[in-house]
């Protein structure tokens, strides 16, 4: 007995024989450890000793026992959780087998195994589990996201510098260069971003740290960010300062910060102002922010803004890199950034690092993004949502184009021009303002649309008209998100970058009058 008990300790089990009705009987000093009980030489303990079972799993153990004596199940393997002194939960695993030794004579053995190590194992691997399940959604959704963030600017470069051949007017092609530009340096910026995320996340990335003037570089950006400003409906300033203020750190990755937060508010305002400044705090750390009186964010979008490729109704980003490289630069400087907002009021996002903060000093390299856009949102607002001035226009049909981006709207203009009136609508719920003003004749549908996507949009729509032709213009190329757009209630699907040939042949399917060719 004492060897058998030697090796139940060991290997943390215990064992106890006793008649479940008399209770006479014996266990080894394992059998009460598992159950967090003392062993004592009452023999009446050896069954009632279940006080540090979970409720639960005691009920089913004591039913077991009144349930054999009566006709019932033989035998019970279970899992059960015993409550400990500290509070901490336990798992044991009993084996129970009753036998009818006569009418009035019951023999129970029972086993237990302390499973405790095996069960946090199983814990650990679940979690782990879990972890790669969700970094590999994460990953797929991320490879989607840059797929459709990439052909953005591609569908404007590969259309543009398609329809070059097609022009002699020198404005006309000056036009299709800057916007061919701008779009280069959107997928450079792109491209950029993509590294930099790389590098953080395979610590690789390293910062150049220097002696910098913060009064210089925030009157650097202040200049710099008045390019990219549209027209004199926005005001921005460089406010809030110190008399003079030096501090160690990555000059160009904290002008980044700042000019993504610039353009993020620029983004969202359409009328207003701007403000951007720098303040001491008590705790000897600089506090930066960027305020806007821009539409603002909802209560449920502030936590998930700072998430990659975050696209709400109030910030149509372009490239949804741009916050969440900010948040990873200000963490690789020891600080932290937030955001305030009001619907309809702006937003402020803001951000603290620790002045004395130092590491060692290393070269990276920084993409500068252009301000050429600024000549394509002057473009933007000389153009008209009313069909484009034919000479024939009555006998041409309507085509309405349902895009945010001005270039992509730009491209499809073009390459209908002469073929058809088009209007333009910037979001869903805009296109389905203007489909039930003028009726058009066919729907040319972004899907990713501030607002109200592309999807919503075209469902509502199928429901007031379901002969409507609607065809996706998008892209989100691959064959899953194709299926999931053509069984959304479209009509047909173009992927971007798009072609002049590929669109006319598609709408001719559904415009049959013949004016296309």
């Amino acid at each position: 007995m004492h060897l058998f008990s030697s090796i139940g300790e060991f290997a943390k089990t215990g064992y106890a024989k006793f008649n479940p009705k008399t209770l006479d009987g014996y266990a080894t000093e394992t059998w009460f450890k598992n159950l967090e009980e003392t062993q004592t030489d009452e023999i009446s303990n050896v069954a009632l000793v279940y006080n540090k079972v979970h409720p639960q799993d005691r009920d089913l153990i004591l039913s077991f026992y009144f349930n054999s004596t009566r006709g019932g199940d033989k035998k019970l393997d279970i899992q059960v959780r015993i409550i400990s002194p500290l509070g901490k939960t336990k798992w044991i695993r009993v084996f129970i087998i009753v036998d009818e030794i006569s009418s009035d004579v019951f023999e129970a053995t029972e086993m237990n195994i302390d499973i405790s190590d095996s069960k946090d194992n199983e814990a650990d691997l679940i979690k782990e589990r879990n972890n790669a399940q969700k970094l590999s959604f994460q990953k797929s959704n991320f490879i989607t996201n840059i797929s459709h963030e990439i052909r953005t600017p591609l569908n404007a470069i590969v259309g543009f510098s398609n329809m070059l051949q097609y022009t002699n007017e020198e404005k006309e092609k000056q036009s299709y260069i800057n916007i061919i530009n701008s779009n280069t340096n959107m997928l450079l910026k792109l491209i950029g971003d993509i590294i930099d995320i790389s590098k953080i996340e395979t610590n690789t990335f390293n910062l150049e740290y220097s002696n910098v003037d913060i009064n210089q570089m925030m009157f650097e950006i202040e200049q710099l960010s008045k390019f990219r400003l549209p027209d004199n409906s926005i005001s921005l300033s460089f406010e809030d300062r110190l008399p003079e203020c030096n501090i160690y750190i990555d000059r160009e990755r904290l002008m980044q910060v700042i000019t993504n937060l610039i353009n993020n508010a620029i983004k969202s305002t359409e009328v207003g102002r701007i403000e951007f400044g720098y303040r001491l705090k008590r705790d000897n750390s600089l506090y930066f922010y960027v305020t806007d009186t821009g539409r603002g964010l909802k209560p449920e979008e502030i936590p998930h803004i700072f998430e990659r490729f975050a696209k709400t109704d109030g910030i149509a980003q372009k490239a949804g890199l741009e916050l969440s490289i900010s948040k990873m630069l200000v963490e690789c400087f020891g600080g932290k950034i937030d955001v305030k907002s009001d619907i309809n009021k702006g937003s402020t996002f803001y951000f603290t690092i620790p002045t004395g903060f130092k590491q060692q000093k290393s070269s990276s390299e920084y993409i500068i993004d252009s301000t050429i856009e600024k000549q394509i949102d002057k473009i933007e607002k000389q153009e008209i949502s009313k069909p484009t001035a034919n000479t024939d226009s009555e006998s041409l049909q309507t085509i309405l184009i349902a895009e945010d981006i001005f270039s992509n709207y730009k491209l499809l203009q073009v390459m209908l021009k002469g073929k058809y009136n088009i209007m333009r609508a910037k979001d869903g719920v805009e296109t389905i303002e203007m489909y039930r003003k003028h009726k058009p004749d066919l729907i040319l549908m972004d899907i990713k649309m501030p607002k109200m996507d592309g999807i919503e949009a075209t469902r509502l729509i199928k429901l007031e008209d379901a002969n409507m032709p609607i065809i996706a213009v998008t892209a989100n190329a691959f064959e899953s998100e194709k299926r999931n757009v053509l069984n959304s209630g479209f009509d047909d699907y173009i992927a971007k970058p798009v072609f002049s040939g590929i669109l006319i042949k598609k709408i001719n399917k559904f415009i049959r009058k013949g004016q296309a060719s």
